[in-house]
């Protein structure tokens, strides 16, 4: 597996895993114009908020999410309070390998209310 090489391998090669098997579920209905780049914003400052936290290089996670603000049409505001709602939220996750909860939030940010109730204010 050369694509999984580095410090941590099986780190990387889970959270791409997550990430793909994430980006392969369809919504029942089609979501608002702008609602999928907000959700994807959502799911990448999770992730960043998460590396931050474990002292891994975010760089790259950094560089996802300006993209997505970058090409999205909602305001700053709107990125400032879903990365604050992502930050705060501490759900109450149980895992089989006691996983840090940081890192399994952000696949469980459909559970959100409050944030799903803003990205979809902000995206239709």
């Amino acid at each position: 597996m050369k694509y999984c090489s580095g410090k941590r391998p099986e780190f990387y090669c889970a959270v791409a895993a997550l990430i793909l098997a994430g980006c392969a579920s369809t919504p029942d209905e089609a979501p608002a114009p702008g609602a999928s780049n907000l959700q994807a914003f959502a799911q990448a400052n999770c992730l960043y908020w998460y590396f931050e936290k474990a002292g891994y290089d975010s760089s790259d996670i950094r560089g996802i999410s300006g993209g997505l603000v970058e090409t999205g049409s909602a305001g700053p505001d709107t990125y400032a309070a879903i990365s604050e709602l992502v930050r705060s939220w501490s759900p109450d996750i149980q895992t089989k390998q006691a996983l840090d909860v940081d890192l399994v939030k952000c696949f469980h940010l459909g559970e959100n209310e409050a944030l799903q109730a803003l990205i979809a204010d902000a995206g239709g």
